[in-house]
């Protein structure tokens, strides 16, 4: 399946389109499939020995558009809470637009942490304006 009109799906296939309209979408990066290594390095002479795992990961992030007010980051924060539900380490299933594939695929993911950052408040309507927030998904 080609490019549906959405980059992400929280919740996996079934769940809920993230709106474009919440990304700046220059921001928005996606590293499909990185490939894995453990115990990688170099011997003695300098050449370098990998062990690539079957396994492969992908991370995507982008950024909210500047200017973000609180009210913005409230509905924001109520299209994702859903999918994570309960636990702590903000696991989720994440549907996403592989551009390598030109198809959807379906990941584990979780999200880190999100930091904010004010760019000002308007103290006679009480919004507070964020500069850019960054929201990451990155697959287990």
């Amino acid at each position: 399946m080609a490019y549906n009109g959405y980059l992400i799906r929280l919740g996996g296939a079934n769940g809920t389109i993230f709106p474009l309209k919440y990304m700046a979408l220059e921001s928005y990066k996606a590293a499909p499939d990185q490939v894995l290594d453990l115990d990688s390095g170099r011997d003695t002479t300098g050449v370098m020995h990998r062990t690539v795992l079957d396994h492969t990961a992908t991370k995507v992030e982008f950024t909210t558009p500047n200017m973000t007010t609180n009210a913005m980051w409230r509905e924001i924060w109520s299209i994702i809470r859903p999918a994570i539900g309960s636990n702590a380490g903000r696991k989720l299933t994440l549907e996403y637009y592989d551009e390598f594939t030109d198809s959807y695929k379906t990941g584990t993911f979780y999200m880190p942490d999100v930091n904010f950052n004010i760019h000002r408040i308007d103290k006679a309507t009480d919004t507070i304006y964020y500069l850019p927030i960054r929201i990451a998904f990155i697959e287990y």
